[in-house]
């Protein structure tokens, strides 16, 4: 629910701005982290959020349309453990 407070950005002209959603939609990789702690705020803009729900994992994955191969999603998966 606290995502849903932020916007994400997929036009910002530095990686930082972008976001770890943006990134992931930009470039169409995967991201990962074993520890969100690793990343700055605007590397991670809901990062201290996460932290505060002892959320440590996280695994964003771009999601793609079968017919035009485009991204239309980026889908977030996070553990606390």
């Amino acid at each position: 629910m606290i995502s849903m407070e932020y916007k994400f950005y997929v036009d910002g002209e530095s990686e930082e701005e972008l976001g770890l959603p943006g990134r992931v939609f930009r470039y169409k990789f995967l991201e990962s982290t074993p520890d969100v702690r690793y990343y700055s705020t605007k590397e991670h803009p809901q990062g201290s959020h996460a932290v505060h729900c002892n959320v440590t994992q996280s695994l964003a994955l771009p999601v793609f349309d079968h017919s035009s191969q485009s991204c239309v999603g980026v889908l977030e998966l996070v553990t606390n453990t």
